[in-house]
């Protein structure tokens, strides 16, 4: 008997080629966390939490064993398995349109690393072949949500990457549909952008192409205040030019004013006067995406020349030859220098030497990318850096549809980290759109890393982002390189952090709440089986916040201490939510609200509240007694002396407590006596003279 389920659109189960029903979505989202957990056991909890997340029904248990008895009934009781630790379905991943989805995903991305582009396209084409809708489409719960946007971004990638394969195998026509429905659906995506422009044009559909440029460049302005980088301006320039004169069309940037940039701009304008003057030279300004490298050539090299210097733009893409220095002064400009073909930096290497001898000035911008832009040496490069605070103070003011409050503008700052793009699309409420815009040419792989980066936060290794992406460290690195060239990352050691907070805050944040807490619930369990510091596992458990089954109740339990030596308010965080956690047996939430209690004592706060819950409840004498311990010494702490009194007559009174307990609380009464608004002697303690003494 052969069962195939389908999750890539509309839930769909079939025995031996006849169609199952699985009766409610509930029961279909409860097979959907068995079929895609198919390596290991789901526990009773983990499949609560991924189908109803933090508000389970009274009824849940129930609903499980039902819904899981249904499902027995319809693919066969041998497909399910149950026990006290969970259950498992058992089914072949090739029979699971998911796995087979996965496997071929990574099929053809093995082929592309071979250079196979026939083979990867028929791999590519098989895989997407699979979907007939929305991935698990009306299932309710955490577990589908996360899964529906990974799946999504996986077909995304794929659909993208078989786009650009048609375009290289010369059948562009097949791929314009595609890119139409997906710009449609990404209209700010500037790579799908770049795409259909590049397969209307090898379509000799020219005006076409030039039009999706002009409505994305439009939709920019429209909503973020930026413009197209510089590699879909190049790709406008080219095919607005015919592809015949490389100089023949420049795309000018959208009236971007400088701010914080007046020793560059006067750098350049003395090397074009010193042109003027006879004198050649070499520049080359660096900095990562968005530092306004575009925008300092744009003000500086546009307009107001000296008389007799002419200036050329060159395509960094294009490969025909660089103008002759004869004729005069000559400046050859080239934005993106470390995307130029080998021709064009092996003639740019070239021309500077002529620079010492003829009136040439080379005028460059370049992301710092050591090894594409080695051969050509380091004389002449000027770092672009972070603005200034004053200066981005200015920049903010000059954008924002409203003016802004010093907090608000202290906010945009930090979060912007100097880099002028973020500062503008900050300043006028854009940022989400800005961060998908400038992660759009990035590959699909690094683009779902970026997020994971974004979801360690600070301190995350590479270690750990590999561990829960379930890459190799090496495969993790390889990916990493181009948001690194970009300038979006910067490491220090082995920990990947982002440039601008912008960027983490984004990429967190517009996560869907179920996936987000979905995510963070499965890097906090990567991170413990990695045996990662606790306090690194806190933090995602914090962050999502994650609702604690058993097994990470018993994790906070073990390791509470040790993660409030490096975080209090986060351990603190924590076992207060545990003290109220529904999920937890009635034991477990007593032993973590009593490590609460001590916790707050150490920490010298107030304890009276976790401390009495725990003694109303607590069955050991010994607990009890230490909890009413805690009780009275708050009080006392805080000058509630006659409550603390009151907790230790009571303790005293009660005589369950061990002895040595009871001698401690007799002490108490003897501290406490000279500031009691009572007389002590007038109620009877046991042991004790009518004096208060044994």
């Amino acid at each position: 008997m052969t069962i195939d389920i389908g999750f890539l659109g509309p839930v769909h189960v079939s025995r031996d080629g006849t169609s199952l029903p699985l009766g409610s979505a509930h029961r279909a989202a409860v097979l959907a966390v068995l079929a895609l957990r198919t390596d290991r056991v789901v526990p009773l909890d983990g499949l609560i939490e991924a189908v109803w997340g933090d508000e389970p029904p009274p009824s849940v248990t129930g609903n499980v064993y039902t819904y899981v008895s249904g499902l027995r009934k319809a693919l066969g009781a041998e497909r399910i398995s149950g026990s006290r630790a969970g259950y498992r379905l058992h089914v072949a991943p090739a029979n699971i349109d998911v796995s087979r989805f996965e496997a071929l995903h990574e099929r053809a991305r093995h082929l592309r690393g071979a250079g196979d582009h026939a083979a990867e396209l028929a791999a590519l084409d098989e895989a997407l072949a699979l979907w007939r809708g929305e991935a698990l489409s009306g299932l309710p719960g955490p577990f589908a949500a996360m899964h529906r946007a990974r799946l999504a971004e996986l077909r995304l990638g794929a659909v993208e990457r078989r786009a650009t394969l048609l375009i290289a195998l010369g059948r562009p026509r097949e791929a314009i549909g595609t890119l139409r429905d997906l710009l449609d659906a990404f209209p700010l995506q500037e790579n799908l952008c770049g795409l259909l422009m590049t397969a209307l044009h090898a379509d000799r559909q020219r005006a076409e192409a030039l039009a999706a440029y002009q409505r994305l460049a439009r939709l920019l302005l429209d909503r973020t205040g930026t413009e197209p980088g510089p590699a879909l301006r190049d790709l406008y320039a080219r095919i607005a030019g015919g592809g015949r004169d490389r100089h023949a069309v420049r795309v000018p940037a959208h009236g971007v004013r400088l701010f914080g940039r007046g020793a560059e701009e006067r750098l350049l304008r003395q090397l074009t006067a010193d042109l003027a003057g006879g004198l050649g030279a070499t520049v080359r300004i660096e900095a990562g995406a968005g530092m306004g490298k575009t925008a300092l050539l744009e003000a500086v090299l546009r307009d107001g020349l000296p008389a007799g210097c002419r200036v050329e733009w060159i395509d960094p893409l294009a490969s025909a030859p660089l103008p002759s220095p004869d004729g005069g002064p000559l400046i050859l400009v080239v934005d993106d220098l470390h995307r130029a073909v080998p021709e064009t930096r092996q003639a740019w290497a070239r021309l500077q030497e002529a620079t010492r001898q003829v009136p040439l000035l080379l005028v460059a911008a370049a992301r710092p990318d050591r090894d594409a832009l080695a051969p050509l040496g380091w004389e002449g490069v000027i770092p672009l850096s972070p603005l200034s605070a004053a200066a981005a103070r200015e920049l903010i003011g000059s954008v924002a549809e409203t003016s802004p409050d010093d907090a608000a503008v202290s906010r945009i700052v930090s979060e912007a980290g100097g880099n002028p793009y973020y500062l503008h699309a900050l300043a006028r409420g854009g940022e989400a759109t800005a961060v998908d815009s400038h992660l759009a040419s990035l590959p699909d792989g690094t683009r779902r890393l970026l997020r994971a980066v974004a979801f360690l936060g600070d301190g995350g290794t590479l270690a750990d982002l590999a561990a829960v992406t379930g890459r190799t460290e090496a495969e993790t690195r390889e990916l990493l390189i181009p948001a690194r060239d970009a300038g979006l990352l910067t490491e220090s050691g082995a920990v990947p952090t982002f440039r601008h907070r912008v960027l983490a805050r984004v990429l967190h944040d517009h996560t869907p709440a179920t996936v987000r807490t979905a995510l963070h619930r499965t890097f906090a369990e990567t991170l413990i089986g990695t045996g990662a510091a606790p306090h690194r596992v806190a933090a995602q458990l914090r962050a999502g916040p994650v609702v604690l089954d058993e097994r990470l109740g018993r994790w906070l339990l073990t390791h509470a201490a040790t993660i409030a030596e490096h975080s209090p308010l986060g351990a603190t965080d924590l076992l207060s939510a545990a003290r109220t956690g529904k999920a937890l047996p009635a034991e477990l939430r007593l032993a973590l609200a009593a490590a609460l209690a001590r916790l707050r004592h150490r920490q010298g706060g107030d304890a009276a509240d976790d401390a009495g819950w725990v003694a109303a409840r607590a069955a050991d004498p010994e607990l009890e007694a230490e909890m009413r311990w805690l009780l009275a010494s708050a009080h006392e702490r805080t000058g509630r002396h006659d409550e603390a009194a009151e907790v230790a007559r009571w303790v005293l009174g009660a005589r369950r407590a061990p002895g040595p307990w009871l001698d401690r609380f007799r002490d108490l009464l003897d501290r406490l006596r000279p500031v009691l608004t009572g007389n002590l002697t007038e109620t009877h303690v046991p042991g004790r003279t009518e004096t208060g003494r044994r």
